[in-house]
């Protein structure tokens, strides 16, 4: 993982997580909470600093699995719109267009499973109009998100099942 990014990382850690102070020498500390600072004995504050280091981690790995997933050959535009979105970052979220592209938003949802947790957010983005045929002859529906989250639920569950 790059240098930059995890200094990045340490430096949004300790805004969040390194407030602490000793108070007259007795092992106590203080920590933020929602009413200001709190103190709690030494052992809490250990407890709660282990618990913020292994969310760092957590985030850390999470970033350096989606880099890795960038960069390697099984990605899409639609696949890549949802990297996009659950790091923040800004840009275009084109939704899956055919079976292929759902199975790489599949592949990589499943490389970091707690995205799958937040995918129901993307229904909000906006879909396009396309030109179907059918039986019926040349039809315009909607698509995007919306339509899709429901067929990669659905896909990822058939997969799971065989």
């Amino acid at each position: 993982m790059n240098n930059t990014i995890i200094q990045e990382k340490v430096k949004e850690f300790e805004k969040k997580f390194c407030y602490w102070h000793y108070k007259d020498n007795t092992g106590a500390v203080c920590k933020p909470s929602t009413d200001g600072f709190k103190f709690v004995t030494a052992k809490d504050a250990t407890d709660w600093l282990t618990e913020a280091l292994t969310s760092l981690v957590k985030e850390v790995r999470e970033e350096e699995i989606a880099t890795e997933w960038l960069l390697g050959d099984d990605t899409g535009s639609s696949s890549k719109a949802i990297c996009r979105f659950m790091l923040g970052i800004e840009g275009e979220y084109p939704a899956p267009f055919d079976v292929a592209d759902r199975g790489r938003c599949i592949r990589l949802l499943n490389s970091i499973p707690k995205w799958w947790n937040r995918l129901d957010e993307m229904a909000s983005l906006p879909s396009i109009k396309v030109n179907v045929f059918s039986s019926k002859g040349m039809e315009i529906r909607e698509d995007g998100w919306r339509q899709q989250i429901p067929l990669i639920k659905r896909e990822a569950a058939d997969l799971k099942s065989k």
